[in-house]
């Protein structure tokens, strides 16, 4: 048998914690996307900023919305987003 890595144990706990934060950022935004009254454009305002980089500007025209309504959707969906990943972390945390 060969000899265990001490670091090993580190990087696991390292991968599990990016793991479960990437499968709670999914869940909350499935559970935004599902059971909020934000309205599509807002949804997808958001995603495009700032899930998949394109300039404000450029969803602005995409959605039909002004630039400043495009940052008024950013920020209110993260901040919907921020409080259920804080639910679902405390609900995780619970369970554990």
């Amino acid at each position: 048998m060969g000899d265990i890595d001490p670091a090993a144990p580190a990087h696991l706990e390292s991968v599990w914690d990016e793991e479960q934060s990437r499968h709670i950022a999914t869940q909350a935004w499935t559970l935004i996307a599902t059971t909020t009254r934000l309205d599509e454009r807002t949804l997808r305002a958001f995603e495009l900023v700032h899930l998949r980089g394109m300039s404000t500007s450029v969803v602005a025209a995409t959605c039909g919305m002004s630039e400043d309504e495009v940052y008024v959707a950013k920020s209110r969906v993260a901040r919907k987003l921020h409080q259920m990943e804080a639910q679902l972390r405390e609900a995780y945390d619970a369970d554990t």
